[in-house]
């Protein structure tokens, strides 16, 4: 980091580039070097703005010109990085009694996505989680269905937008026997599979039109037959 930058505009700096490193790899440890920091509550300042893991203060120390400062200054920035390993854990057990690996960080979003997800968890209502792909979304929904009354069962896990509207629709709701060209057996679909579980919908987006109008039609009335079957 430019040791020319002020406290401010290190931390910014830091900021932006401890976000760009989690945007891609949320579990990826981000370490601060350089830069203005020459006393551990700048450090620390630093560290808690940017949301990095920790500061590696070889330069910073050979800076101290005393050898008592440089033992007082090592003690101190040690004594700070513990506590803030020990602010770290508390965060994380007030956030919830079980991590959600998919939702990490303590800024005021995610709090209030985790806050979101424990709602979640004690209501049966369906649950639409939105987000970039590769954001997590599936493990939210895994976690949900794990921290729920029906995680005795396994959830039942589905990629969507591949096939015909008509393969989709059989695959969502079954059919009776005969009830399509080439079914000759009863079938049970996936709405029916996952009852008493949770059916985690994973790209529902990605679904056609009718199909999307299908299943909200399903989970507005809370049931559903299967096709071809007598209401």
């Amino acid at each position: 980091m430019d040791s020319s930058l002020n406290l401010d505009d290190a931390a910014g700096a830091a900021t932006l580039l401890v976000n760009a490193v989690h945007a891609i790899a949320p579990r990826t440890r981000c370490l601060i070097e350089g830069g203005p920091i020459v006393m551990p509550e700048q450090m620390d300042e630093v560290c808690r703005r940017a949301n990095a893991d920790g500061y590696i203060g070889g330069s910073t120390i050979d800076r101290l010109p005393l050898e008592s400062a440089i033992e007082m200054a090592t003690a101190a920035f040690k004594a700070i990085g513990s506590l803030r390993r020990e602010v770290v854990s508390l965060r994380r057990e007030l956030a919830g009694k079980a991590p959600i690996d998919a939702l990490t960080g303590f800024n005021e979003r995610m709090i209030r996505a985790r806050d979101r997800v424990v709602v979640a968890t004690n209501s049966d209502l369906p649950v639409l989680i939105v987000g970039e792909a590769g954001s997590g979304r599936s493990d939210v929904g895994k976690f949900i269905h794990d921290s729920g009354t029906r995680q005795g069962r396994k959830p039942i896990v589905v990629t969507c937008g591949s096939g015909t509207p008509e393969q989709i629709e059989l695959n969502f709701f079954g059919c009776a026997a005969g009830a399509f060209q080439g079914v000759e057996k009863a079938r049970v679909g996936w709405l029916e599979l996952a009852r008493g579980s949770t059916l985690v919908l994973c790209d529902v987006e990605k679904l056609p039109l009718v199909n999307q109008r299908q299943l909200l039609q399903a989970v507005d009335a809370g049931t559903f037959w299967r096709r071809g079957a007598p209401t």
